[in-house]
């Protein structure tokens, strides 16, 4: 994939974690952890939890201007 910020190729991954990858819109951070009363309406889900596999999501890395972008239509489930 060709970085839309700087041009230069970037490096295919996944970003992986032992809980759910949620985008939730506003400026403030979650502070109540793992709240099972997390409210969705306005999340995105990046990624579903499994508790053999955690979760993955592929990502893709321009190390040149530091961004990561997430296609989250292939998340893992």
């Amino acid at each position: 994939m060709i970085c839309p910020y700087c041009n230069n190729k970037m490096e295919e991954g996944y970003i992986n974690s032992s809980h759910e990858l949620n985008w939730k819109k506003g400026d403030k951070k979650h502070s109540q952890g793992y709240s099972v009363n997390y409210d969705y309406n306005d999340s995105v889900l990046l990624g579903s939890f499994s508790f053999l596999k955690g979760t993955a999501v592929k990502a893709y890395c321009c190390r040149n201007c530091t961004k990561i972008i997430i296609d989250y239509s292939e998340r893992t489930e």
